[in-house]
């Protein structure tokens, strides 16, 4: 047994240290959510000013004028993107909520001009929330699988012996995730600060307003509470961090059959006396209680909790395969999980937590694709995170119907084929299209090269193409090279005219083996 309290208690702060970085990932990347928000308010205010400011400027009487006719339906119009958006909402909370909101402004029969504006920033301040929730639940549930492999690692790495260990599974993680542990749901109090920004942001236009700021004094105001809100979030991440970061220790006492754990505070100048006066005390692990006796006690704490005799771990100690000490986690993960099945559990929580933007993402591939995309979403999702070469197969030929939109399924497997055979230029099949009757033929250029090819001929290569190559010539010059099962003919893009044509018996080897592996596709 490897039982170096202090390398164990240095272990436990360790890991409660990498799940801080989680947490510092997270603001980071809503910090960025937030500035992109903050930028989008200013032009849509900015724009505002553009519309409605008379020579003066724009006063407040002007501001809540109501809409014309036109303005009005525009405006009423556009409330097509909020249904769309409500509709990808998870949260059933959130979701009535914004569908009240919706219903509201729809049985307006009028409206103003500021309330327009107030409309369309609730529509930025929504989007950028929803897009926290998605976040925040995808990292913590990230951090609480790997929260509870580790810790469980911790525990046989200081038994010093190898055992099977209960996998996560999805439920788990949704359970852990969606407790209300501190009164409310981590998504509830997510939109609670939504709706009190959405409050300070009104309150900023309308006193703006009466008072006849600027834009850019508005918008350093606005910019402001905003900076507020996301400090507001940010504690929230940090308090949510600590929760699930002890939640995935307490999972792994269970299942290690710790009974006891010790109190661990992080000992610095910010350490607040709550949590100096626990640090060294034990509890019982089914006595443990978040804000009571166990992380996290405060918003913003940083404690952690640590095993208070490993040999509580009976079923452990002693017991199944020597682990030699030098397992690294990654081997002890390969063995314990990744060759088990755990990679289905991560699958449907992609699925999930990516619901919304793989939503929007399947309709394109329907609208682009048609026939040929996946029958439904399900399916769109189940290839998407289960079947990586077929997933792959997909992603390629939408790119493909981008550049070429009237290319079929069967379109794309000649293309990939020319693609891969090493013939150099741009591939499109089905081949360019031509107007063959305008075409002339350079008799002298194919005579010299001894080809016998006639105009008639050169056409037919041209009308019975299954490819096409788009070629810059030595000299600057641009062709269209056309290859059919009986020859080729290579067409100028300046002018129409055939530059040459060949049978197929002076196709080069690449044209060749093309042309007998098309055949063999038949």
């Amino acid at each position: 047994m490897t039982n170096n309290e202090a390398y164990w208690t240095e272990r436990a702060l360790k890991r409660a240290e990498e799940a801080y970085l989680h947490d510092a990932a997270l603001t980071a990347k809503l910090f960025q959510e937030y500035e992109s928000a903050a930028k989008a308010i200013k032009r849509e205010i900015s724009a505002f000013y553009s519309k409605y400011a008379g020579k003066y400027g724009l006063t407040y009487d002007q501001a809540v004028r109501l809409l014309n006719r036109k303005e009005f339906q525009e405006w009423k119009a556009s409330l097509a993107e909020y249904v769309e958006y409500i509709a990808t909402i998870q949260d059933p909370k959130v979701k009535a909520l914004l569908t009240a909101q919706l219903d509201a402004l729809s049985a307006n029969s009028s409206i103003s001009r500021l309330e327009a504006l107030q409309g369309q920033i609730d529509l930025i301040l929504n989007d950028l929330f929803d897009k926290g929730v998605a976040q925040m639940k995808n990292q913590f549930g990230d951090d609480f699988v790997e929260g509870y492999y580790k810790k469980c690692y911790d525990l046989q790495s200081r038994a010093g012996f190898f055992n099977e260990i209960a996998k996560i599974d999805y439920a788990t993680i949704e359970n852990v995730v969606s407790y209300p542990w501190s009164g409310a749901m981590f998504s509830d109090r997510l939109w609670q600060n939504k709706q009190a920004l959405l409050f300070n942001t009104r309150e900023v236009l309308t006193q703006g307003l009466i008072q006849g700021k600027s834009v850019n004094v508005m918008s350093s105001a606005l910019a402001a509470r905003m900076g507020q809100s996301y400090k507001n979030a940010e504690r929230l991440i940090r308090t949510e961090t600590t929760h699930i970061h002890s939640e995935a220790d307490r999972a792994a006492y269970n299942e290690a059959g710790v009974e006891e754990y010790e109190y661990m505070a992080t000992l610095d100048a910010r350490t607040c006396e709550t949590c100096g006066a626990l640090d060294g005390k034990v509890f019982k692990v089914k006595d443990a209680k978040p804000g009571v006796n166990y992380p996290p006690m405060h918003p913003n704490d940083r404690c952690t909790t640590i095993e208070h005799d490993p040999e509580d771990a009976l079923d452990w100690f002693n017991s199944g395969e020597p682990m030699p000490e030098s397992t690294t986690y990654q081997e002890w993960y390969d063995r314990q999980v990744a060759r088990n099945g755990q990679g289905s559990v991560e699958i449907e929580r992609k699925k999930l937590y990516n619901k919304k933007a793989d939503l929007e993402q399947y309709d394109s591939y329907v609208d682009r694709l048609g026939a040929d995309a996946p029958d439904s979403f399900t399916a769109f999702q189940a290839m998407k995170y289960g079947q990586p070469e077929a997933w792959a197969e997909t992603k390629s030929f939408y790119s493909y119907k981008g550049r070429v939109p009237e290319a079929t399924k069967a379109d794309f497997g000649v293309y990939k084929i020319v693609k891969n055979s090493g013939l150099y230029g741009t591939v499109r099949v089905p081949p360019v299209k031509v107007d063959v009757s305008t075409l002339s033929l350079d008799v002298g250029h194919i005579a010299d090269r001894n080809h016998g090819v006639t105009l008639e001929e050169a056409r037919s290569f041209i009308e019975d193409a299954v490819f096409s190559l788009k070629r810059r010539h030595w000299t600057g010059e641009t062709f269209v090279n056309y290859y059919s099962q009986s020859g080729a003919a290579y067409v100028k893009t300046s002018e129409p005219v055939i530059r040459t044509a060949f049978k197929k018996d002076e196709f080069d080897p690449k044209t060749k083996k093309v042309m007998e592996e098309l055949n063999n596709g038949k």
